[in-house]
């Protein structure tokens, strides 16, 4: 059996998922896009600078439109659009990362630290056409869609269990009003 292939000497594994594009990120800094079928650097997203040896994560996200970056001494998720090389996001991560993943429509990226926090983030490119109403059915961007999600347990299971016990008090409320009212005789003036 005999395998041909071509070596891709800097390519640290890392592809888009038609397996054209691939990732080089070192440790020491930098970040660099190839064509894997030619193996030759398509665009330079961060130029070479020694920043010391940390962890890097890097990654395109679900639709291979934004390549995901994270460098540990920075604490820091870069996001690049693939198609012109933009720096669209530059955010700053309150504790280490220690997974980063990419939501199915590629409109949000999911941040997961060691200190246990996860974090949603949702991608708000400008060149996107249908960006501006993707962002105001989120409910962080309406607000009732915001109370509803409140007063349905979205705030967490104790919240939305206190408030479904006060809904169903104040309902036993005013149905015991009612049928006391029922049994008085209705006196006119």
């Amino acid at each position: 059996m005999l395998f041909l292939g071509r070596s891709i000497p800097q390519w640290g594994g890392r592809c888009s998922k038609d397996g054209r594009y691939g990732l080089y990120a070192p440790s020491r800094g930098g970040l660099d896009m190839l064509d894997l079928r030619h193996g030759t650097v398509v665009r330079t997203l961060i130029p070479k600078i020694a920043e010391g040896i940390f962890n890097v994560i890097c990654k395109f996200n679900e639709t291979n439109e934004y390549v995901l970056y994270y460098h540990s001494g920075r604490k820091t998720l870069r996001v690049f659009r693939v198609s012109d090389g933009v720096m669209i996001a530059n955010y700053r991560v309150p504790s280490d990362l220690s997974s980063l993943e990419s939501t199915l429509d590629g409109n949000s990226v999911v941040l997961g630290m060691v200190d246990g926090n996860l974090t949603v983030l949702t991608i708000a490119d400008p060149k996107k056409p249908h960006m501006k109403e993707y962002l105001m059915t989120l409910p962080s961007r309406n607000p009732e869609q915001q109370q509803a999600a409140t007063t349905a347990g979205a705030a967490g299971p104790a919240a939305g269990a206190a408030a479904g016990a006060v809904a169903v008090a104040k309902e036993e409320e005013k149905e015991e009003v009612k049928e006391e009212g029922k049994d008085e005789p209705k006196v006119e003036e």
